[in-house]
């Protein structure tokens, strides 16, 4: 990474703080969890995707969508943001739908 990239890491490694939550979920809900380089993908103009968008992808998708195309729906719409702009970052989504004890 050169010194200059408008995209360097702006956390650095060393002491972090994390919180720890406990979320119930119910049948039918969906968990999504994504890496910093969903947000933070950047377009040709030095914007960021940001959360707002990721939510936006979220929102306009069937609530019924299967988590692979869930999936598959956020990373069309960040790669339509980015317009084959270079990433400095990996794109990582995660989508787990909890579909209820088995009995």
């Amino acid at each position: 990474m050169q010194a200059h990239d408008r995209r360097s890491h702006r956390r650095l490694f060393g002491e972090a703080t994390y919180e720890q939550e406990v979320v119930t979920l119910n049948p039918g809900d969906t968990l999504i969890t994504f890496s910093d380089g969903v947000s933070e993908a950047w377009d040709v103009e030095d914007t960021e995707f940001g959360d707002e968008r990721i939510l936006e992808c979220l929102h306009t998708s069937p609530r019924d969508i299967e988590p692979s195309e869930l999936v598959q729906e956020v990373l069309a719409g960040v790669r339509e943001f980015i317009g084959g702009e270079p990433q400095g970052h990996d794109i990582t989504i995660l989508v787990v739908r909890y579909r209820g004890e088995r009995s």
